[in-house]
């Protein structure tokens, strides 16, 4: 018996693996349909700076970096900085022309997503400050104070056909969470994230609002989807980083090509701009080469989020993951602390404390990314290898290389075979990574 299971985004990996087995699974990009689809809105990606809007609001202490994570965590501590945001993305504010989206877009965008990663109470404040700062716009909020998941979509175009009978300018959509699935608005133009790095499955369905068909706001026919990550680093933008290697991986799956290749197929179906003195300058193809071809630039979007019950058992063992492959003092009190502190909560039926959590987390995240940083040295101490993985085993079936790799890392291939098969790596960007490494060489551990 044959059943074709059709799915979007994370819901394929889902059924794949719930299914225990699947005979076959069809990946297909978003660039694949936009080399085939003569209909399909296609998207162009935008690498913007926020640091000297930052600087020009407000006089900062040197010791406080500026983040989404603050400035959306207390919007009305971050007033002048919000205020003047709205104000240059819908190009009320003319000394600020390389955040004017209609500049930088070179069309007219009367709606757009704001993606950001506050909680209820600092949409609302955001809210508040962009209702002040932009009186003839509409200002939406997607989040359970203000509407359902189900009805989202229905008061949205209810709301934007409002605006249009009032006279409005246009409509701003702030959301975190909801809105991000199942929620089709064709007049969304433009998605902005305002918000650090988060999961990148979460990131491709919530830049994928503005690629809806249909028409605009003005009731003009939408070409193009726009998508503009807010970095608050002038040479990093790790959101859209991240989205084109994630997509190159898949095109590299689904069609059997080589990472460089997959990359030029995906390079010829987008357009990428980084601005640059207040105009939006096109990235080359080979800019992008560059760019991920080096693998300090992989690395910093290598990590994954873990989910803390997932890697319980394995908690002592990441611990001692290092350069060093030695476990200080520090990191094992926090060890056993949190350990205790969860297995006391189990025996007394009650969950883990957010903070009991966090350390735990603290834990492997740091494992992760030393992990990553050793995708180069596994190459070399394998000598040879295709993948990440055919490295660890290579150096697992040779006795001396094993000991090497435990004494560099403090962990057994044993248990980083486990970490890869609970998907706890970033497997597809280290096999990148490997292959990079047979081209250069660059580790701090030869």
């Amino acid at each position: 018996m044959l059943i074709k299971v059709f799915a979007s985004g994370t819901n394929v990996q889902r059924l794949a693996k719930g299914s225990g087995r699947a005979d076959g699974i069809i990946y297909t990009a978003y660039s694949q349909l936009e080399d085939t689809e003569d209909s399909i809105v296609k998207r162009k990606f935008y690498m913007l700076e926020v640091a000297s809007l930052k600087a020009a609001v407000e006089e900062l202490d040197e010791r406080v970096q500026p983040s989404w994570t603050k400035l959306n965590g207390k919007p009305n501590g971050n007033k002048t900085f919000h205020t003047m945001l709205a104000r240059s993305l819908t190009g009320e504010e003319p000394l600020r022309q390389e955040l004017n989206l209609s500049n930088l877009t070179g069309e007219q965008i009367e709606c757009f997503m704001l993606l950001v990663n506050a909680d209820k109470k600092g949409m609302k404040q955001i809210k508040e400050i962009y209702d002040r700062a932009l009186p003839n716009y509409h200002i939406k909020v997607l989040n359970g104070d203000y509407t359902s998941n189900k009805q989202a979509q229905y008061e949205t175009a209810k709301e934007i056909n409002e605006a249009r009978i009032a006279g409005k300018d246009g409509v701003i959509i702030i959301a975190n969470q909801m809105g991000s699935r199942s929620y089709s608005i064709p007049e969304i133009q433009a998605t902005v994230i305002a918000y650090d790095r988060g999961g990148i499955d979460a990131t491709v369905q919530k830049v994928s609002r503005c690629l809806t068909p249909g028409k605009t706001y003005s009731g003009e026919q939408k070409l193009y989807g726009h998508i503009l990550d807010l970095s608050f680093d002038p040479n990093r933008n790790e959101n859209i980083e991240r989205l084109i290697i994630d997509e190159t991986i898949m095109i590299q799956k689904s069609e059997g090509l080589d990472f460089p290749s997959a990359q030029s197929f995906l390079l010829s179906s987008i357009d990428c701009f980084k601005v640059k003195y207040g105009t939006a300058v096109e990235v080359t193809e080979q800019d992008m080469f560059d760019l991920l071809g080096d693998n300090d630039n992989l690395l910093r979007v290598a990590d994954v989020t873990v989910d803390v019950e997932s890697a319980m058992d394995l908690i002592d063992d990441l611990a001692n993951v290092s350069a060093s492959g030695k476990q200080d003092k520090k990191t094992r009190d926090a060890v056993n602390t949190a350990k205790n502190k969860v297995r006391e909560g189990e025996k007394n039926g009650t969950a883990p404390t957010d903070s009991e959590k966090r350390e735990m987390e603290k834990i492997i995240n740091n494992a992760v990314r030393a992990l990553n940083m050793s995708a180069t040295s596994v190459y070399i101490l394998a000598d040879g290898g295709n993948t990440y993985r055919e490295c660890i085993e290579r150096i697992a079936n040779d006795t001396t290389d094993a000991q090497e790799f435990e004494s560099l890392f403090g962990v057994t291939t044993d248990v980083v075979e486990i970490i890869l098969e609970r998907e706890m790596l970033n497997e597809p960007i280290l096999d990148v990574i490997v292959q990079n490494s047979k081209n250069t060489v660059d580790t701090p551990f030869v």
